[in-house]
């Protein structure tokens, strides 16, 4: 073989070791089963699978004075774990688990709601990479980044239509309040731009110790990244955050989740970008895909983000709200904590212990307490100073304010617990609900909207005070709300009462009906469209209008939108049962030939 054969043979035998390794580098970002994993790769799968299911298991979470060790070890064992601590960073932090004890008084919850209160106090953190329980720092934890890939494409086939329909009027009042995206500035900055076409983007190689759950949202397997997010950038405005017309929507996506989506392990803060931070996750976007490299527990926020954004702009859910948090997170014990602070309670203390008085509470209304004590006494606030409160008729909610706020303490409800802590540690804790407005007239103009909850709230906002919560008005009928609970709260009152007004107004100002006849060109079909249109069409008057079957028509006594929605159904119906039913080809008859009359024929005689 010649020496250019040789060196051929080498390259050849180059680039196949370098496809097989590229091959597997994608393989171990692949975060469904019955794929083409490694072995070792399907373990590290079940192995979180089994991990995520172990902390939803209950424990009674009773421990006084007791080594953290220990008790990680117990919680390690309730859920059929691994547990691993991080001693290295620990010590660099200047951190001993030998040296805390744990006093601890949640009563039955499950492992995850214990690690949460149990870790919180000492700046640790939790995550779960490879199916082992990690018990770090906060600070290594958000070093810690594994890449996710969430498959978006039905969210984008929604969204886009509607995005193109937009006149620029509206699309200009899209987006919301707080810093832009759009850059490698810093957050807000008119420079910022999230990459520019042509550019690598920000996707790079998983390191392997990424893993998932099998989550809605993850694609079986991806190639490389060929661009970044696309930098179409503009100047930010106030409340005006997208001005492009051609904006997609994974763009749109985008914005919300650098935006918006808040870090659990950085103090509740909202997440770090390394496009607008100089440090943190990245993002790309493209072919229906999110390329997103994160810390662990930020993965199950964006998770959960977009499964609601489904939920609300491909399946058209209308709850009211509903809260961005994790997997499995207990929102029916929240609920009951809420149903509960509105019932009436009666109180009569005179100088007892407010942590005293405090567990009593919640003990006769049988829900979770949690007082944040290393706060307040960081604080210089007292856990056990003595309150006096004689009330009766009045409800838990007021029983609570006239208890803490002499205190300068504030309650709020996390992880269905009550927890007890400073004002500004509350005013800290921001969390994510994403909420319908599309039965609220006022929502129809987005500045409108946003406006009015700013101005009307007590809450800080971004835009307006510099810091604070931060709004995101988006199509077709939802809004994304970063507040803290109390404000969350006011925020629910607001739209409620918008939407009892526009009830109202409805009341009062009720659309006169037409009649129109629908010809209904599949007989069969008749009275399946009477069971279905009214559930279908939007608006649809069931109480004054009406439809009837009459001959080969269906009658109709309904609004003139509601008619509207209607002629371009039957129009497609129509249309539909024409392809089904193509006419058949008219038969050309064929000519009738008279037959010649027989020539005479002479007969001789």
């Amino acid at each position: 073989m010649s020496r250019v054969h040789s060196c051929l043979a080498v390259c050849l035998c180059a680039l196949i070791i370098g496809c097989e390794s590229a091959v597997e580098r994608a393989s171990a970002a692949e975060p469904l089963a019955g794929t083409d994993l490694t072995a070792a790769r399907r373990v590290s799968r079940e192995a979180e699978s089994r991990l995520l299911a172990g902390l939803h298991k209950q424990v009674k979470a009773e421990w006084e004075n007791m080594p953290l060790e220990e008790v990680l070890a117990t919680l390690a064992k309730t859920a059929g774990v691994i547990l691993w601590i991080d001693r290295e960073s620990l010590t660099a932090d200047g951190i001993s688990t030998d040296e805390i004890q744990v006093t601890l008084n949640l009563g039955t919850a499950t492992v995850w709601q214990t690690l949460h209160f149990l870790l919180k106090p000492h700046a640790l953190e939790w995550h779960g990479s490879d199916g082992v329980l990690a018990i770090t720092t906060k600070l290594k934890a958000d070093e810690s980044l594994v890449t996710r890939i969430y498959d978006v494409q039905a969210i984008v086939a929604a969204l886009e239509p509607q995005l193109k329909k937009l006149p620029p009027r509206l699309r200009a009042n899209m987006g919301g309040s707080g810093g832009g995206y759009c850059g490698s500035g810093p957050r807000g900055s008119s420079e910022a731009s999230v990459g520019r076409v042509g550019e690598g983007g920000f996707f790079s190689v998983p390191d392997g110790t990424e893993s998932e759950s099998a989550p809605t949202f993850v694609l079986p397997q991806f190639g490389g990244s060929s661009g970044g997010y696309g930098g179409r950038s503009s100047p930010i405005e106030a409340g005006i955050l997208i001005r492009n017309p051609s904006m997609s929507g994974e763009e749109l996506l985008v914005e919300l989740l650098v935006n918006h989506v808040v870090s659990r392990s950085r103090g509740d803060g909202r997440a770090k970008w390394e496009q607008i931070d100089g440090e943190g996750g990245t993002i790309s976007a493209g072919l229906g895909r999110l390329i997103v490299r994160q810390d662990f527990q930020t993965h199950f926020q964006i998770r959960e983000l977009l499964q609601a954004v489904e939920e609300f702009v491909v399946r058209g859910t209308k709850a009211k709200s509903v809260l961005i948090a994790r997997p499995g997170y207990p929102h029916e014990e929240d609920a009951a904590i809420f149903k509960r602070l509105a019932e009436t309670q009666d109180i009569n203390v005179t100088d007892a212990p407010v942590n005293e008085t405090l567990a009593q509470l919640a003990k006769n209304g049988g829900y979770r307490l949690w007082i944040d004590k290393e706060t307040l006494v960081a604080n210089g606030n007292e856990f056990d100073s003595p309150v006096s409160l004689k009330l009766s008729g009045v409800s838990l909610d007021t029983v609570l304010y006239k208890l803490l706020k002499p205190l300068e303490l504030k309650f709020v409800i996390e992880e269905g617990t009550l927890v007890v802590t400073t004002f500004v540690r509350a005013d800290e804790m921001q969390s994510m609900r994403v909420c319908f407005t599309g039965d609220i007239p006022e929502a129809r103009s987005a500045s409108e909207l946003l406006t009015t909850i700013q101005d009307t709230t007590s809450g800080k906002w971004e835009l307006e005070d510099g810091e604070g919560g931060t709004l995101w008005k988006a199509v077709p009928e939802w809004l994304v709300i970063t507040q803290t609970q109390k404000c969350h709260r006011e925020v629910a009152e607001l739209l409620d009462d918008l939407r009892q007004g526009a009830v109202i107004n409805d009341e009062l100002a009720a659309p006169e009906l037409e009649l129109r006849l629908y010809p209904v060109a599949d007989e069969t079909a008749t009275q399946d469209l009477i069971d279905a249109l009214p559930t279908l069409v939007a608006d649809w008057d069931a109480k004054q209008g009406s439809i009837v079957e009459l001959g080969r028509s269906l009658a109709v006594k309904q609004p003139a939108r509601v008619h509207e929605r209607l002629d371009e159904i039957f129009s497609a119906l129509n249309q539909a049962h024409a392809r089904l039913n193509p006419p058949k080809p008219k038969e050309i008859p064929t000519p009738k030939i008279e037959p010649k009359p027989a020539a005479p024929v002479s007969v001789e005689k």
